[in-house]
């Protein structure tokens, strides 16, 4: 059993003093010591994921270890995260980071088995992206739901910003029960090169990548210009193509993943009677998009209105249509809701919406874990 508090990231090493340093990853697993066959410090560490060994581009910490439970996808060894019964930590994460080349699409991939006995409060994966001071630019979260007792494999999709320096994976889980483990093996990050570009004709916007999460900073993580803002979800932070306003607010009561969510508060706030959070992203004209979001609330919370909404805006950001949807029975539990428009022929951006109007005195509606999709074949319902 491994557990021990891992310092943050240290300098960046030789990888980054590379000058022009690109990643040709396309079919290559990037990551070192993918299925724990080389032990770290001691047998329960794996190296690469063990802080310091041979970096500090991977880490291992809760309930975790390297362990040989003759059930590997190949090998011998597996990672595991583990109930109480291991230790008192009620949680565990791996991670491991490799550059990252700005305007791939990575997919991160892994093989899950967990004991019958295995209850967790939230497990899941991420693929983070940071830049080069190691500041988090992004994360796409796949939370695993139900894993059995054979193995399965899931997997999460993200393209790596324009300023991106690393890829992280990340394994974790908490709130682990007394009992059971999560265990995992094979793990692969693979990059696939952008197709290279034609060059717009007259008229034409940007390319847009179909089924990836257009959203900058869609689960908030990242902070804007105070702790309650969020960076692109704030007028003129970086530019004016997000903005959030009323009773909205960047909070951490209850976040969905990660440490961090948004928030639209009653009037008990002081700052109105309704909230709104809004983000541009370039249209792709005459394609499908879906927006989706998930939503919390506290049992006092009301609202005349509350819902989300994808707004078309020409060139000259003026509104061509609207596609809203409004919604109520959300509760004390996290729940999704989503919608799909088609884009009209001369839309250049795509504003996503989420609101609430005429709130009452008490409570809050919460949201996390945003994405809009420009939805193509096998991702299109």
């Amino acid at each position: 059993m491994v557990s021990r508090i891992i310092s943050a990231l240290a300098a960046l090493t030789l990888w980054a003093g590379i000058p022009g340093f690109t990643v040709h990853a396309d079919e290559t697993n990037l990551l070192n010591n993918s299925s724990f066959e080389v032990a770290g410090s001691t047998a329960d560490f794996a190296e690469y994921w063990e802080a310091g060994n041979p970096d500090n581009h991977g880490s291992m910490d809760g309930n975790v270890a390297r362990v040989d439970w003759d059930r590997s996808r190949g090998g011998t060894w597996i990672a595991a995260i583990m109930g109480t019964w291991v230790g008192t930590e009620n949680w565990g994460t791996y991670w491991q980071e490799v550059p990252a080349s700005p305007g791939y699409t990575y997919t991160f991939s892994t093989w899950f088995y967990a004991d019958n006995g295995w209850n967790p409060g939230q497990h899941g994966m991420r693929l983070e992206f940071y830049n080069a001071a190691t500041n988090l630019l992004s994360a796409s979260t796949q939370l695993l739901g139900a894993v059995y007792a054979s193995w399965e494999e899931k997997s999460v999709q993200a393209v790596a910003p324009s300023n991106a320096a690393w890829a992280r994976v990340v394994v974790y889980a908490t709130g682990v029960s007394a009992s059971g483990a999560l265990q995992f093996d094979a793990v692969s990050l693979v990059g696939e090169a952008p197709e290279p570009p034609e060059g717009p004709g007259e008229g034409e916007g940007p390319e847009v990548i179909p089924n990836t999460n257009l959203f900058v900073n869609p689960g908030f993580e990242i902070a804007g210009s105070t702790t309650n803002l969020a960076y692109a979800w704030e007028a003129g932070n970086p530019d004016e193509h997000g903005a959030a306003g009323g009773t909205a607010l960047r909070v951490n009561w209850r976040p969905l993943t990660g440490e961090a969510h948004a928030t639209i508060r009653g009037t008990w706030s002081g700052a109105g009677t309704g909230g709104f959070f809004w983000q541009d992203v370039p249209a792709a004209p005459s394609e499908t998009y879906e927006f989706s979001a998930w939503f919390w609330a506290d049992s006092n919370w009301s609202t005349g209105e509350q819902g989300m909404k994808m707004e078309f805006f020409d060139a000259q950001t003026n509104m061509i249509s609207a596609a809203p949807l409004t919604f109520g029975g959300i509760g004390e539990s996290w729940v999704q809701k989503s919608i799909q428009a088609v884009v009209p022929t001369n839309a250049a951006w795509v504003r996503l919406v989420i609101y609430a109007d005429n709130v009452g005195s008490a409570g809050a509606l919460q949201f996390d874990d945003l994405s809009v999709m420009l939805l193509r074949d096998e991702a299109r319902r």
